[in-house]
């Protein structure tokens, strides 16, 4: 499923009195899951809040289309709680934490039809999203959503397969439990405007 519903608050009621360049802060109360099964149960893996405080640059933007300079989201799987501590030890060791210490989601560009509604618009774009040394890009959709407080709630989810950032998904009991080859990683950033 190529979907990704992203709700962005009042960030387009700016547009046409912009600078050269926009900055967002990524808050901390922003969440991300990770659902994945197996044959017989489902789990997921959720970081609780966003310590780490990434600065989304939009660099270029028209009255229909806004273009990433740094769109780059970084996260940590050693935070996440994933409710067992040995589902979690399988959780870091099939993203090969060790090595990989980070998943990085990086926005490129977001198009739209209607930049002036106030109401809610459809958008699409790309994205492209890191795993295991491996980056793979994807075409998105988005639903825009304007909230009152000038900040921007970016809520989303992309359905991905292991196997296409090289993962052999694991297996446990001589083989009896197999993980899913397909992940969904679900999001909600709340990003604040930064004032120079």
């Amino acid at each position: 499923m190529k979907l990704l519903f992203i709700y962005l608050f009042p960030l387009f009621s700016f547009w046409y009195s912009l600078p050269d360049e926009q900055k967002w802060l990524v808050d901390e109360q922003s969440v991300l899951v990770i659902h994945g099964k197996t044959n017989i149960n489902q789990f997921e893996c959720k970081l609780p809040s966003k310590k780490e405080r990434d600065t989304l640059l939009i660099k270029a933007f028209t009255n229909t289309a806004l273009k990433f300079d740094r769109g780059k989201v970084k996260i940590d799987p050693q935070v996440f709680n994933c409710g067992n501590e040995f589902i979690k030890r399988d959780f870091l060791e099939t993203l090969k934490a060790d090595e990989y210490p980070y998943i990085y989601i990086n926005f490129v560009d977001i198009y739209f039809n209607d930049l002036e509604s106030s109401a809610d618009s459809e958008a699409e774009g790309n994205v492209k999203i890191y795993i295991c040394g491996v980056t793979n890009s994807y075409p998105i959709d988005f639903i825009i959503e304007r909230k009152e407080n000038g900040k921007m709630s970016l809520i989303g989810e992309k359905e991905l397969k292991l196997s296409e950032f090289n993962i052999k998904t694991p297996s446990k009991m001589m083989g009896l439990i197999k993980v899913s080859d397909e992940i969904k990683i679900q999001f909600n950033l709340l990003l604040s405007r930064f004032e120079n």
